[in-house]
């Protein structure tokens, strides 16, 4: 296998910039989303309970909406009904959210 030549190179270092790139500014937020330290515990007892924890979750990570819901994957408007507590989303949808966030949903039975 021979060696690949300089124009190679550099189409490979521009490739995996252009690749890599656009997460560079959400790297602080993965770091602190993987922080035991920063990880808070609240009870949820209702559609409201969880969007008033994901809004902390979302303030506490300095993100306004639209970067929020361009991180999770999802639109600003499902984040924004999603904080209101409206009961009618896509589960799916939230637990993409919740999972994007470094936010765990457990059950445990009473």
């Amino acid at each position: 296998m021979s060696q690949p030549d300089n124009f190679s190179k550099k189409m490979l270092a521009t490739t995996l910039y252009a690749m890599t790139a656009p997460f560079a500014s959400i790297a602080p937020v993965l770091a602190k989303i993987s922080d035991p330290a920063s990880v808070s515990r609240m009870e949820i007892n209702s559609v409201e309970s969880l969007g008033k924890y994901i809004h902390s979750v979302r303030k506490e990570l300095n993100l306004s909406q639209q970067q929020f819901a361009d991180m999770t994957g999802v639109g600003r408007r499902f984040i924004s009904e999603l904080e209101a507590g409206k009961p009618t989303l896509e589960f799916g949808r939230v637990l993409k959210v919740c999972q994007a966030a470094g936010i765990e949903l457990m059950a445990v039975k009473r």
